[in-house]
């Protein structure tokens, strides 16, 4: 069987909705916000760094897709679960604590599918540089999440 194909602009579409979630939390959760915000603009940032890597690839995001060992399922899924969790967060009161916890679950998600359907795609060294940087991005959230939870909520994960 051969690499599946996975969309760029849907790989960037993961990463937005990523983003629309902090956004949520940092409104939602007041006393987080600049912890929010931060991790948000992150996101944003490896949107950005998705699209310029397609422009390079192939001259535009249009219609670029990268092969993959990960089947484009396993990315809807991922994108479904987090427009689920927007909507979850935006009716339901969870803790600060659950949504550290929710965003501790989604970045050691999207480090692992980074690293596995991601970083083997694509062949220019400069490319393989800033996927690196995005999987390390992705190691550096969920540090960070950790450091929080201890920190506010004196919580080790």
């Amino acid at each position: 069987m051969g690499p599946n194909r996975i969309a760029i602009l849907r790989l960037v579409e993961l990463e937005l909705a990523v983003a629309a979630l902090y956004h949520l939390f940092a409104e939602r959760y007041i006393e987080d916000r600049e912890f929010w915000s931060g991790l948000k603009d992150e996101e944003i940032q490896h949107a950005r760094i998705l699209k310029q890597i397609g422009i390079e690839q192939n001259g535009s995001t249009d219609d670029d897709s990268i092969a993959s060992t990960v089947s484009g399922d396993v990315l809807d899924i991922m994108i479904k679960q987090i427009r689920a969790l927007l909507h979850d967060v935006d009716n339901q009161r969870l803790s600060r604590k659950e949504v550290c916890f929710i965003a501790l679950q989604l970045e050691q998600s999207a480090g692992e599918f980074h690293y596995h359907a991601v970083t083997s795609a694509f062949n220019k060294t400069q490319d393989h540089d800033c996927l690196n940087q995005l999987f390390q991005d992705d190691q550096d959230h969920v540090n960070r999440i950790r450091q929080y939870l201890h920190q506010v909520f004196n919580e080790k994960y």
